[in-house]
């Protein structure tokens, strides 16, 4: 199939939450922030720009379909047999980033936005202001990042406990709850982090 034909069909079969959601994951690969693409069409034209996307390396858009759990639209482009045997891609922070966003409820949030209206603008804590965006603006202020997980870690215990252990497991996979971690912006992978993880 024609690859631009089978990035159309993908664009056609998302959401606009799960557009903002592929934004969110490729946050760290372009090195930027994705607020305002809307549309796939566009991160697509990102990604292949950077060469991180191309018919000879689907790897990646198939890795993010399977991060959003949308088997069924893999299968039907019959991308099931493109997925990497380790993702070299979207880092191990973005993903479980977005794993915590998925189960975050609209009222958790809601006491997520109470808890850091000291911390962020009031502007930044608006009504419509999803759980990805609210990560970002974190990330801005500074009190978030791969490095940076204390205020979400006490978050997340006073608004919702059991989610936790997702994060508890993103940093024993990551090794990042032992000395020596350095911080290196906000966001952003130590150059050796992915070979790590993946080693």
């Amino acid at each position: 199939m024609d690859f631009q034909r089978l990035l159309l069909q993908v664009e056609q079969a998302l959401s606009s939450e799960e557009v903002q959601a592929l934004a969110f994951l490729c946050t760290d690969l372009l090195g930027k922030d994705l607020n305002s693409v809307t549309t796939a069409s566009k991160l697509f034209s990102l990604l292949t720009d950077q060469e991180l996307l191309s018919p000879d390396q689907p790897c990646l858009l198939a890795d993010l379909l399977l991060t959003i759990q949308r088997h069924s639209l893999m299968r039907g482009l019959g991308l099931n047999n493109q997925l990497p045997t380790t993702s070299r891609h979207i880092s191990p922070y973005r993903k479980m980033l977005y794993d915590l966003s998925e189960n975050i409820t609209r009222d958790e949030l809601r006491e997520i936005k109470f808890l850091l209206s000291n911390e962020l603008p009031r502007r930044k804590l608006e009504d419509n202001l999803t759980t990805l965006q609210l990560f970002l603006e974190m990330e801005k202020m500074d009190i978030l990042s791969i490095v940076k997980l204390n205020t979400l870690e006490s978050i997340i215990e006073s608004v919702c406990p059991v989610l936790k252990k997702t994060i508890k497991k993103y940093k024993t996979q990551n090794s990042l709850s032992g000395p020596g971690t350095q911080e290196t912006g906000v966001g952003q992978l130590r150059p050796t982090s992915v070979s790590e993880a993946h080693a």
